[in-house]
């Protein structure tokens, strides 16, 4: 046996033993799973066919020279699909935000291939050193298949790093060892034929795709990797795949997510968990009413085909377990199971699974205790989810590129006639580069914890603005910056602020941190850093007062010498009896407490009127009958020109 025969034969038996693994093992077929199986398909097939080639053209005076050159170029031809399947296989991850994007590019893809393996069977082909174990194929037909095959290697290799892939790293990883693997190979027989003359000596095309699709099973195609070892269902990331591919192919499918978080006591031990998950498991799929997961959290995600399937686990579930009292062993224990149910899987799109969405609302829902065991997610959640979801997009590129854009609000000061300091205020651009206001991305921040980074880029902003400009020049005294409760509750937060001021070189009293009242802070710690910041020289002001969780225990509390007094509170003060007389009340008592006041939302030369004809004891006007929040360059140029600044105002 030759050398050649030799590689090949090992290179199929390889691809025999890894098809019957995959294909008796329990697994669910979606899209990359066809692909991989067609790959396995092709490479054996190129495999069988380069072995009959070399054994041909061994004895090529029994063969008429059209049926050996046919045969060549039918290897050929079988390469060239087997890496226009790993470019389909790749694809599956990507554009999942812009699908039309997918299908464009899959089909050029699949126009190039039908294109080369027109070329490659119809182009010549010379047959050199015939009769010869080192006998191989030459010719234009060669040059298009290696042309052809280098082409989908660099668009897969480049698929690998676009933004839009959803692929995992370790699925990145191993699609780029087929590309580093195939071009070593593809190097070095172009090397051989046309250099060396010395082909099929060590033959690698066909064993290098026997390896890849190796490693390919190994890592990621083996079905056990899609199975809970532990209760024998398919696990969460086989779900989104399933439901990402359903979702593709606009096939009609309904979700239940069965919550059993409360359901099973927490002094339990974990095989007594295992053991009441297995049963819940066992017990869903014995219906046949849809494919069974088991979710990152313990929980159950069915996914059906028919909606009224949804209804029948739920009765099924009710009956056995929330209704009756299960005997365990040594003690009574009351099952609490708890259903959502998206019946309009589609009004998600792409880019957020129907899985992540239900998800989301599960945590809310599994510890909330009114009797309610089923809830169905609307049309209005779903998208409102959808919405967050893109959102959440933004806010990371965002922070990343760190392009969040700080504007800068004027204050007046009604004692000294002059603006003398500013509120920073973040804004977002979209992909149209149309400005995202707060009210739409700061609520996605806090609930994901970004907004401890985005905070802290926008504070070094501020730094870098007090750093250029002579605050003292231009009449400034601070500029008051957010700090949200959440980042207020975090241990290093002072010690933070305190190094980023350093860096910048930052007078602390040009900084005044606006911190927002919230009934969910913890309000010990909040206190802690903030008497940390104070002792540094940094000021602080209670922000939006009047609002949410408003009482004057926070001025108590709180180290602030500032109380800002929200929109709301303000307008309603002009248009209220009884709010005028809380608001005055509210005044009286903050100023007896020698803190400085703010209105905030001031629009219009009426409330202006009225507040000097009142003479309303406050401090500070902001608003937009000054001027609205305005970019750096804008905000200067406004304070240059209103506070009458000379020249000298850089640092």
């Amino acid at each position: 046996m030759s050398i050649n025969v030799f590689f090949q034969t090992c290179g199929m038996i390889n691809i025999l033993i890894i098809f019957f693994s995959f294909m008796c093992k329990k697994k669910m077929i979606t899209k990359n799973n066809v692909i991989f199986i067609e790959m396995m398909i092709f490479s054996f097939v190129a495999l069988e066919v380069d072995n009959v080639q070399a054994y041909f053209l061994r004895v090529y005076d029994d063969i008429p020279r059209l049926w050996l050159e046919e045969l060549c170029k039918l290897k050929m031809a079988m390469y060239v699909v087997v890496n226009y399947l790993i470019l389909r296989y790749i694809s599956t991850d990507v554009f999942r935000i812009k699908p039309v994007r997918r299908t464009l590019i899959n089909t050029i893809a699949t126009t190039l291939l039908f294109v080369s393996i027109g070329l490659v069977m119809t182009l010549p082909t010379k047959l050199l050193n015939l009769g010869k174990y080192n006998s191989y194929a030459s010719g234009a037909a060669a040059y298009v298949m290696h042309l052809s095959i280098a082409g989908f290697l660099v668009i897969v290799y480049m698929f690998t790093f676009i933004k839009d892939n959803s692929a995992t790293k370790k699925r990145k990883r191993v699609i780029r060892f087929w590309v580093y693997m195939w071009s070593v190979a593809s190097i070095i027989e172009i090397l051989c034929n046309h250099v060396f003359r010395d082909h099929n000596k060590y033959p690698l095309l066909g064993f290098t795709s026997a390896l890849c699709i190796l490693i390919i099973f190994i890592i990621l195609e083996n079905p056990d990797y899609s199975l809970d070892k532990e209760t024998r269902t398919f696990n969460q990331s086989k779900c989104i795949e399933y439901t990402f591919d359903l979702h593709r192919r606009k096939k009609e499918y309904y979700v239940l997510l069965v919550i059993t978080d409360e359901s099973i006591p927490q002094f339990r031990n974990y095989s007594f968990m295992i053991e009441t998950l297995s049963e819940y498991a066992k017990d869903i799929s014995q219906l046949h009413k849809g494919k069974v997961f088991r979710s990152d959290d313990n929980n159950f995600i069915v996914v059906s085909r028919k909606p009224e399937n949804v209804d029948i686990i739920i009765e099924m579930l009710n009956n056995k377990y929330n209704k009756v009292d299960v005997d365990s062993k040594d003690i009574n224990f009351f099952h609490n199971l708890k259903f959502i149910k998206m019946m309009n899987p589609y009004v998600a799109d792409e880019s957020t699974s129907a899985i992540e969405i239900i998800k989301d609302v599960s945590a809310d829902f599994a510890s909330d205790n009114n009797s309610d065991t089923v809830m169905e997610l609307d049309d209005s959640v779903i998208e409102k989810i959808n919405k967050d979801k893109k959102m959440e997009l933004i806010i990371n590129e965002a922070i990343r590129n760190d392009s969040i854009l700080v504007y800068l609000q004027p204050i007046y000061s009604l004692e000294e006639k002059k603006f003398v300091s500013a509120e920073a205020l973040t804004r977002l651009l979209d992909s149209d580069g149309k400005i995202i206001y707060p009210g739409s991305f700061i609520e996605v921040c806090e609930k994901n914890g970004s907004i401890f980074k985005l905070g802290t880029l926008v504070f070094e902003h501020v730094c870098r603005f007090i750093k250029k400009y002579k605050m003292d020049e231009l009449g400034l005294h601070y500029i008051e910056v957010n700090l949200s409760a959440i980042q207020c509750e975090y241990d290093g937060i002072a010690d933070l602020y305190i190094d980023i001021m350093k860096k910048y070189d930052v007078d602390p009293k040009y900084i005044n941190l606006e911190i927002t009242e919230t009934g969910n802070a913890n309000r010990k710690r909040m206190i802690e850093n903030m008497n940390k910041l104070v002792e540094y020289g940094v000021s602080f002001s209670l922000d939006d007062f009047g609002t949410g969780n408003s009482n004057l225990n926070y001025i108590v509390d709180m180290p602030v010498n500032l109380v800002k007094f929200d929109k709301e509170m303000v307008t309603s003060f002009f248009e209220d009896k009884k709010a005028k007389f809380v608001m005055s009340s509210a005044i009286t008592m903050i100023k007896d407490m020698d803190l400085k006041i703010v209105l905030e939302g001031i629009e219009d030369k009426s409330q202006i009127t009225s507040i000097q004809r009142r003479k309303i004891n406050v401090d500070f006007i902001q608003g937009y009958y000054y001027s609205k929040p305005i970019s750096e360059e804008e905000f200067v140029n406004f304070i240059v020109e209103k506070n009458k600044v000379k020249n000298g105002f850089l640092n």
